[in-house]
């Protein structure tokens, strides 16, 4: 059943022109400053969403998951388990 899920969602991602391997870059690059300044505003939201995705993470035993957290005009300003994640994903171990 995974294996068929995963399959389907390769054919969209190719049939929709994008590469289900490629992790995209950012477009947009703000300053470390402009960051921190969004980090300190959503400060509630962060604790809450770390919260849940360590128990997310949890209950789906490892399964990959990837929560980002955006700003009002949709600027990544967290992703805390992305580093993780993606390092899984490319092999590499720390």
């Amino acid at each position: 059943m995974e294996n068929n899920l995963l399959a389907e969602i390769r054919r969209r991602c190719i049939a929709n022109g994008m590469q289900p391997t490629d992790v995209p870059s950012p477009l947009t690059k703000v300053t470390e400053e402009h960051l921190q300044t969004q980090k300190r505003l959503y400060a509630d939201i962060l604790e809450v969403t770390e919260i849940f995705g360590e128990n997310t993470i949890k209950l789906l035993n490892g399964q990959m998951v990837l929560f980002l957290v955006t700003d009002d005009k949709g600027l990544v300003i967290d992703s805390t388990f992305a580093e993780r994640k993606l390092a899984l994903l490319h092999g590499v171990t720390g």
